[in-house]
């Protein structure tokens, strides 16, 4: 796989490039920029979302550095480190605090001294091929994700060390590689349709005011999968005249931070939303279309009550977006998803007006026919390991050294699985890092 990974960029908004590819980064000093003239990090899996490491997963890599001239070098060093990085506050101006999930090194390549104290140490010219493999705890860490209020990242780091003065080291050359994590969080399947029935009130000057609409709303399913669709019937009965035009439906992810795990969620640092997807249903006796594509031309059904009241029954659905999403919280933030229905009232004398119900729902990164395959990995360290034909000639492959790894985005034919088996695959799924 070539050496760019995915990282999600901040945003709000589902139509910005959540996974758009944020190449590697590397640097060198001014003096050595004509002197090495490739310093690159390949991998065979965390490439990519559709692509990840999992808990217990070992991967294979190969760093290559590639010099002009003969360089002065002491040693190459290969770090694998996962970290957390949180604000303290919203409001900016204030330095974030980090703190170091797990952590693991490798001495790639180390100048031999020949007894002499004080020799020099040369790193030849040419073509250097560096083989590795990494470990990944079998342990369910957070996905990796960025944004502006918190970040949590998987890196690979390689560093060139040179000589300094009194026998100390500078960083002679630095390349990052960013990878992909995914923990196992699965579910017992829950075939219950989700309902929410509620009376939606206008608010006026942070008061209830009188009622707009009733409204009950019928998901397919409460267990969400990134990749996945989910369908909606939004009944809606008009309450006072009060004649909606459109329907605003979103999922969104709540991000909760605390301080210290002293703290409960419920008393947060600070709370962020994070609108993950959203669709959008234009009322079919107003427009007499769809703005949703794949429900275009399906009929409402419109109905008057005893009272006189209309009743409107419209259904959507739309995907899932295969992101990173906050499936697994942490020591300091805990992730939760709800759809937002919102139900838009038109007010001619000023801007419209709303009204909105949210809908708990739960998200899984895995189903549980697919989880049984990952679940072959034993508990370890992390731990990164040479190869033996490092510095030779080396090719990396398109799969990870574990058994069967795939992506949970993958299409199949789902088979039933017993009660019994999945219990089994429920009560075998790798820890919380941090239990």
């Amino acid at each position: 796989m070539e050496s760019s990974a995915h990282l999600i960029t901040p945003s709000v908004t589902p139509n910005d490039a959540l996974t758009r590819g944020r190449k590697d980064s590397s640097s060198f000093p001014s003096m050595l920029n004509s002197q090495i003239t490739m310093f690159k990090i390949t991998t065979s899996a965390g490439n990519s979302i559709e692509q990840p490491v999992r808990p217990g997963d070992r991967f294979s890599g190969v760093l290559v550095v590639q010099l002009s001239r003969p360089i002065s070098a002491t040693q190459v060093v290969l770090d694998l480190t996962a970290s957390e990085r949180w604000a303290t506050t919203l409001k900016g101006g204030t330095r974030p605090e980090r703190t170091h999930i797990f952590a693991a090194n490798l001495v790639l390549w180390k100048a031999v001294r020949n007894g002499a104290a004080n020799a020099s140490t040369v790193l030849s010219d040419g073509l250097h091929v560096f083989n590795f493999s990494c470990q990944i705890p079998n342990l369910n860490y957070p996905q990796n994700t960025q944004r502006p209020e918190f970040e949590i990242t998987y890196l690979l780091e390689a560093k060139l060390l040179a000589p300094k003065d009194y026998g100390s080291e500078q960083v002679a050359g630095k390349v990052t590689k960013e990878l992909f994590f995914t923990p196992l969080v699965v579910l017992a399947p829950n075939l219950e349709p989700l309902v929410v029935a509620e009376t939606l009130y206008f608010e006026k000057k942070g008061k209830r005011g009188k009622p707009a609409v009733e409204v009950r709303a019928v998901a397919n399913t409460r267990q969400l999968l990134p990749g996945s669709k989910i369908k909606l019937d939004v009944s809606i009965k008009e309450i006072a005249s009060s004649s909606w035009t459109r329907i605003m439906v979103r999922l969104i992810e709540r991000t909760r931070c605390r301080i210290s795990t002293q703290m409960p969620f419920s008393q947060p640092l600070w709370s962020a939303d994070r609108e993950l997807v959203h669709t959008e249903v234009v009322r079919s006796s107003v427009y007499s279309y769809f703005i949703n594509d794949e429900m275009l031309g399906k009929p409402t059904s419109e109905t008057k009550t005893a009272n006189g009241e209309t009743v409107t029954t419209e259904s959507l659905m739309f995907n899932i977006p295969a992101i990173p999403v906050g499936a697994m919280s942490t020591d300091h933030l805990d992730f939760t998803h709800f759809i937002r229905i919102e139900v838009i009232v038109p007010n001619w004398l000023s801007s419209d007006r709303s009204v909105y119900m949210d809908m708990p729902v739960q998200m899984m990164t895995c189903e549980i026919n697919n989880a049984a395959r990952f679940l072959s990995r034993r508990g370890s360290i992390p731990s990164i390991e040479r190869k033996t034909d490092s510095d030779n000639s080396s090719v990396v492959s398109g799969k990870s050294e574990s058994s069967g790894l795939r992506s949970a985005h993958t299409m199949e034919r789902s088979t039933v699985m017993s009660e019994d088996a999945q219990a089994m695959v429920l009560g075998s799924l790798p820890p919380r890092y941090f239990d």
